[in-house]
């Protein structure tokens, strides 16, 4: 009787303690961020295991994502072994973390199952300055995914006092998948030379304003600690209005006096070419780029006969030119989608 009374007391100890390891379900959408399970891309278990949070994530087709534990789940601290796997089940890669840190020897592997790499991230006593840093040093590396930057600049200046030059962009770049990015910009560019009569009044030898939208198309080959390389290919569309001989008597900033030739008209502007971009932080940087191409124009002339005393006006003449464009642009990153955890340690 005495030993049924033990079992018992035992069977029921095991109940009550599978009892008390509840399972809890979170559903997350593609970002990782808290959702309905309608809703959902993933959906995560998690188990309190002898002070430990034992989490499974999983894909919505039940194939399993990550198996980790974890000292805490907000802030997720990842502690232990940890495994990622792809969509078709497949190991990703796996090894040992300690206070989501990745500590010892990890693998990888591609989504066929072949090996590709291993790092041993115990080889430096300070991560910071083993290859890890110099490959996290690559700005552009830590948002893989996507970003979105706005980039622009506010620029003048003159020449002692006859030359002037003045110019401001804003526009915005969109980053896709870490070597790919979409930019556009509208522009106003102005400069203006200037000479004196004898009584030392301005007359306005040459003036011109041009505005534009600029569209380009950038693919990052290189990225080396706190710079990226790139390829670059844009369009350049607007408008310019160009006077000449003008003088100072009703002059205005809309629209200068002339004397002989004025020219309006429009332009369309394709280049190629090759730049960089120097971070100096995680989200400020600096663009250059020089490049090469092709400058066609429709443009309408007016040009003053002296001799006559007329004005001749050539309607839609069209030209086009080589040319060489350096472009300098600023930036910075409004919005960065990170690289999942395991990702960032891929260093194949």
């Amino acid at each position: 009787m005495s030993k049924l009374f033990v079992i018992s007391i035992l069977i029921l100890s095991c109940l009550l303690s599978v009892k008390s390891q509840t399972i809890d379900t979170s559903y997350f959408d593609k970002l990782w961020h808290p959702c309905k399970k309608e809703e959902s891309k993933y959906y995560r278990l998690t188990q309190s295991i002898n002070g430990l949070y034992k989490i499974q994530d999983f894909y919505n087709n039940g194939i399993l994502q990550m198996d980790a534990f974890a000292k805490s789940i907000e802030p997720e601290i990842l502690e232990g072994k940890c495994t990622y796997f792809y969509e078709n089940g497949n190991i990703k890669s796996s090894g040992l973390y300690r206070k989501d840190e990745p500590i010892g020897v990890w693998t990888y592997y591609d989504k066929k199952g072949k090996l590709t790499n291993t790092y041993d991230y115990s080889l430096a006593n300070d991560y910071k300055t083993s290859q890890k840093e110099e490959y996290q040093e690559s700005m552009s590396e830590n948002d893989n995914h996507f970003s979105f930057a706005l980039r622009g600049k506010l620029f003048g200046f003159f020449i002692i006092e006859d030359n002037f030059f003045s110019t401001a962009t804003i526009g915005a770049e969109f980053l896709l998948k870490g070597r790919h990015s979409l930019g556009i910009d509208v522009t106003y560019f102005g400069w203006q030379y200037e000479r004196d009569n004898t009584n030392d009044e301005a007359l306005y030898e040459t003036y011109e304003r041009r505005t534009y939208a600029y569209v380009d198309y950038k693919y990052k080959f290189l990225s080396y600690k706190k710079l990226d390389f790139y390829i670059n290919l844009y369009d350049k569309m607007g408008t310019y209005h160009k006077w000449q001989e003008g003088v100072a008597e009703g002059y205005n900033n809309l629209e200068k006096p002339w004397l002989k030739d004025k020219t309006d008209g429009t332009f369309n502007q394709v280049a190629a070419g090759l730049g960089l971009k120097k971070y100096y932080n995680e989200r400020f940087y600096i663009d250059i780029s020089a490049n090469g191409g092709k400058l066609f124009s429709n443009n309408t002339s007016s040009v003053y006969d002296e001799v006559l005393q007329t004005t001749n006006t050539s309607y839609n003449v069209k030209s086009d030119k080589n040319i060489f464009y350096i472009r300098i642009n600023l930036g910075y990153k409004l919005f960065i989608k990170r690289k999942k955890a395991e990702e960032v340690f891929y260093t194949n």
